[in-house]
């Protein structure tokens, strides 16, 4: 009885977080919208309260809920935020889900992030998520790592956690790609790697609905609805893959194809 009174409880709870965030944001709450966003929470409540356990989802699916040890894992520029939520609205969005999972911590919140990642044949480095940077200094403890050899530090440097601070963010490249063997041919989207890359789409001057477009994480597409005008250019592209997307213009990269 006591646990069903919890749920309830954190339901209301639940739907008034909706409602003023959704109004912080100027948008309107409506209940469709709500079940949409509750719907992608797990069935965690079939889990046993005292199961020793891991427990792996999405932020989203951790609405509502506590652990005493919390990690939030990619940390990373372009991943979190996403690459196409890192400006305006979308942008405090991520900031607010980056809360959300912080906050589910009742003893400890371990923070990480990639320094390089293997995606689409190559090797891309990153940098740590600026949501990082936003944390109050004091609060960190920053662990050393077990080798000091090891390449992981915040600034992208061989030292340990401790030595980095202040953090710098912009020392890391991002999606420089490391030299291809000559022996090797590497193919990027219908082009050899080391010819001459069209410039990326920025404006939408130049897209029609209907044309062919490359973007190097999603693959190839075809344009569906343009919007806006100059910064604020959006494209909608079904990618063969089989995803559609809204992309902002001026960070997608896109490349002509046709």
């Amino acid at each position: 009885g006591k646990a069903r009174l919890e749920n309830i409880k954190e339901l209301l709870g639940g739907i008034d977080e909706y409602v003023r965030t959704s109004l912080e944001a100027d948008l309107q709450p409506t209940l469709g919208s709500y079940l949409s966003e509750v719907a992608l929470m797990t069935d965690q409540d079939t889990a046993g309260e005292g199961d020793d356990a891991v427990t792996l989802m999405t932020i989203h699916a951790s609405k509502g809920l506590e652990f005493a040890h919390v990690f939030i894992l990619g940390l990373e520029e372009d991943l979190f935020p996403s690459m196409m939520s890192n400006v305006g609205r979308e942008l405090e969005e991520e900031r607010r889900l980056f809360y959300v999972a912080l906050t589910r911590a009742e003893r400890s919140c371990h923070l990480g992030y990639a320094r390089e990642r293997f995606r689409n044949g190559r090797t891309e480095y990153c940098r740590p998520s600026r949501f990082l940077r936003e944390l109050p200094q004091e609060l960190l403890r920053m662990d050393t790592p077990l080798s000091t050899s090891s390449s992981t530090g915040y600034s992208g440097g061989r030292r340990g956690y401790s030595e980095e601070l202040p953090m710098d963010f912009s020392a890391a490249p991002v999606f420089e790609a490391r030299p291809a063997r000559p022996s090797r041919k590497v193919f990027v989207g219908r082009r050899e790697a080391g010819e001459e890359a069209p410039q990326p789409v920025s404006r939408i001057g130049k897209l029609r609905i209907g044309s062919r477009v490359l973007h190097k994480r999603f693959g190839e597409g075809e344009v569906m609805e343009l919007e806006g005008a100059g910064d604020d250019a959006k494209a909608t592209v079904a990618f063969d893959a089989g995803d559609t997307k809204k992309l902002l213009l001026r960070f997608a990269q896109l490349e002509l194809l046709d």
